[in-house]
């Protein structure tokens, strides 16, 4: 019984992981304005905080996976925890931009070790079947933190100011999950006599026998792999915008909230259902299925006014498709393309490009904004370069199909 439970267990655990990275990271959008005005600087270079986060945990992350293959990862958990808790502190105190930059780095270094490329490496370790379902739900979790969470931190900020509701808020969450991951986390099921959540005899046999793999990142199916999804994270950074967004086109911080609420709905509920479609269908349906949602936002968050708020939510909504494009979508297109075996190292390769293009996009749709005063500009530059990274992508897998 155990060794079917506890496989779900670490899940749970991977869930609290993403909720503590990726999740207060889509949460962060909602200080921007405040800090900008608290610091007396432009939105631009607020935005290099989160950007400076993305990108240190995209370069930490291949780093950190050899660390544990030495160090205990229960180890270097405890670690990166005490020194978030020092950088939340210091964010909350702090009253210059290169503050916010030096605590930024930090965190992202934290993030990157216990972040997504862990939360893979624990789910290919302890799930031989539903892996792929498996990772959506626990991606999932960096929308449930922005949809429970966005209203709250909205409603906080206006009582109490936006450096205590970022104390109190980050602090709390972090001492919760970590104590959660502590507790139930081991790397892999050998280490409490368990096996893999459904492992036959075949593929425990496969599993010990694995040799070392080789690939290649320099062959064109990676390029054209990567550049869709390292675009699709791109279009995830409107959802980091979507309160200075909102207040461009005249709606109130609550309906600013609301909509970023909603970002993080469609995050939740696509990541679960496109793991699901993943292991059913493969990674080109979800990759078309992802384009047409995303470019369908972009487009209405293009055209609409804010008179049509109930269509603008829903456009929100569609924008959480984008943030598969990063995960699930990668390693469900790696494993298409390149095979299960060598899926996991293409993946790590592309979440490095992921995470630092996606990253810097934020940054660079703040200062579109503080130089033009519209968001526009940037909705359009990112649905035209999506659509030229969709088309790339087809046109791999109509030769590889062939």
């Amino acid at each position: 019984m155990k060794n079917k439970i506890y496989p779900w267990l670490v899940l749970a655990a991977c869930c609290g992981l993403i909720t503590i990275t990726f999740g207060l990271n889509n949460v962060t959008g909602l200080f921007f304005v405040h800090m900008a005005a608290d610091l007396n600087c432009g939105i631009g270079s607020v935005s290099l905080f989160l950007s400076l986060i993305l990108i240190m945990s995209g370069i930490t992350g291949p780093i950190a996976a050899k660390v544990r293959k030495k160090v205990n990862v229960r180890t270097t958990i405890i670690a990166c925890f005490i020194a978030c808790l020092a950088c939340y502190y210091g964010v909350y105190k702090a009253d210059a931009l290169w503050k916010l930059y030096l605590y930024a780095i930090v965190i992202g270094i934290c993030g990157g070790t216990y972040g997504s490329t862990l939360v893979v490496e624990l789910i290919n370790n302890w799930f031989a079947k539903m892996s792929g379902t498996a990772l959506g739900i626990a991606l999932a979790f960096s929308g449930v933190s922005g949809a429970v969470l966005s209203p709250i931190i909205s409603a906080m900020i206006v009582n109490k100011g936006w450096r205590l509701t970022f104390l109190l808020v980050f602090c709390s969450i972090l001492i919760f999950f970590i104590a959660l991951a502590l507790i139930i986390i081991r790397s892999k099921p050998e280490e409490l006599n368990l096996s893999r959540y459904g492992e036959t005899a075949d593929s425990k046999n496969a599993n010990q026998e694995k040799k070392e793999v080789k690939v290649n990142i320099f062959c064109k199916e990676f390029f054209m792999i990567c550049g869709f999804v390292t675009v699709g994270a791109m279009v995830t950074s409107m959802g980091a915008h979507m309160s200075g967004f909102s207040n461009s086109i005249g709606l109130s911080s609550g309906q600013a909230a609301l909509l970023v609420s909603a970002v993080m709905v469609g995050n939740l509920l696509f990541k679960v259902f496109f793991g699901i479609v993943a292991d059913s269908k493969g990674g080109k349906i979800t990759a078309i299925l992802t384009y047409i949602c995303s470019l369908a936002a972009l487009v209405m968050f293009f055209l609409l006014p804010s008179r049509f708020f109930i269509l603008l939510f829903f456009a929100a909504y569609l924008l959480g498709t984008s943030y598969s494009a990063g995960n699930v979508i990668t390693q469900a297109c790696c494993q298409d393309i390149f095979g299960s075996e060598k899926a996991s190292f293409y993946y790590a390769y592309m979440n490095l490009s992921i995470l630092c293009l996606g990253a810097s996009s934020t940054t660079i749709i703040g200062y579109i904004f503080d130089f033009t005063g519209s968001y526009k500009p940037a909705l359009v530059g990112l649905g035209v370069i999506l659509t030229i990274t969709f088309l790339l992508l087809m046109k791999v897998y109509q030769e590889h199909n062939k």
